[in-house]
Formats: C-alpha cells, structure tokens, sequence
C-alpha cells in the first residue's frame, strides 16, 4: 500500500511540474526557424531597423537563431533549465523572469557596447538561469548551487578573452556581453522582486530523497 500511494504521488508531482511555458517558447524558436530560416532578416534585433520604428524585432530578436545549431543548442538550453528551475518558479515568476531577461539584454544591445544586430535566446537563459539559482538557494543550502553560479560566471568572463564561445560554434559569433547583461537581470530579478520567507532547507548529500535542490 505504501508503494502504490508513493507512485501515485509522484505522478501527480511530475504532472504538475511540466515545464509549460519553456516548451512553448522553445516550440515558437523552432517554428520561427522553419518558418522564416536562419538569421531572419525581418526578425532579428537590428539597430538601424528598430530606430526607423520596427520595435517589435526587440523581441523577436531573441526567438531567432543564427543557423540550427545555435537554435539546437539554445533550445536545449532552454529545456534543461526550464525542467530544473520552472517548476520551481511557477506562474508569474517564471513569465517575468523571461521577460525581464529580455529586457536586460535589450537595455545593453541599445546603450552598451553592444553589436548593430543580435538573435538567439542565450541572454535570457542566463536569466532563467540566475534567477534560479538565486531562488533555490533561499530554500536549499546546497553546496552545488553556488559552484554552478561560479561556473557560469567564469564562462561569461573567458568568453571574450578567448573572443570566442567555450563551447559552441555558430554562424554568428558568441555575444557574452549579453550573456553577462541576462545572468545580472535575474539575479536582481530574484533578490528584490521574488520574496521568499521560506526557511532554508540544509542540504545533506548522504540523505535520501528530495530535500537537495537537483535530487528530482
């Protein structure tokens, strides 16, 4: 009896943790491609086009892809990070961190120092990204959250003085400038728009279970 009702919980846990919103940005990438092909010109963030009035390519610009493995490789990003961190952030918070990804990355590709033309959804995965790591450490003390964050940090930093992705390869170079502008969006987005008086949850690595942020 203990097994079955064990089982039976888990499944409506899992049913309620579909990343929802990560899939249908992830599908709408990839019908745009199809759709349109890589780099669309009508659609990717273009300087010159968005100050003549065409301001919808601020957003469209992070939905296309330079060709199909910069479209593979944000897509999976996007799908391992929504799996891990949207059910964590669920309703609003997980819309307005995408948002406010795009948002940043906006605010640096028009008064940063930043490219004439930008595509692909890597910005505001750094977002998701942040903000995620942000949010679980106030609920779990894991050891893994802040090594994770370093990593990600370290990669934006090396970026640019190798002047090349670490570990990508597109038609369009690696942007880390936009990288570092989203993983900075989410971790303001966390610490002063999502609060959360949850008491933090120590993490044990030897325990069983589910208390450890990435223990699924």
């Amino acid at each position: 009896m203990k097994r079955k009702y064990f089982i039976e919980e888990k499944q409506v846990h899992w049913s309620k943790g579909v990343p929802w919103l990560s899939l249908a940005t992830a599908a709408l990438a990839l019908f745009l491609y199809l759709l349109a092909g890589p780099a669309a010109p009508e659609l990717v963030y273009d300087r010159a086009a968005v100050e003549a009035g065409q301001w919808w390519r601020l957003l469209t610009g992070h939905l296309v892809h330079s060709d199909a493995s910069h479209l593979g490789w944000d897509m999976a990003g996007l799908l391992v990070l929504g799996w891990l961190f949207e059910r964590r952030l669920p309703g609003w918070k997980i819309t307005v961190v995408l948002l406010s990804g795009i948002v940043a990355v906006d605010v640096w590709l028009w008064w940063g120092p930043a490219p004439l033309r930008y595509c692909g959804m890597s910005g505001f995965l750094n977002t998701l990204l942040a903000s995620g790591l942000v949010q679980q450490w106030r609920t779990h003390r894991d050891w893994l959250l802040p090594l994770v964050g370093l990593g990600a940090i370290s990669k934006i930093i090396c970026e640019p003085l190798h002047g090349q992705a670490l570990f990508t390869a597109t038609a369009w170079p690696s942007v880390p400038l936009a990288h570092a502008a989203g993983f900075a969006g989410g971790v303001l987005i966390a610490l002063f728009v999502f609060r959360d008086r949850t008491k933090p949850q120590i993490s044990d690595p030897f325990r069983q279970g589910e208390q450890g942020v990435f223990r699924f």
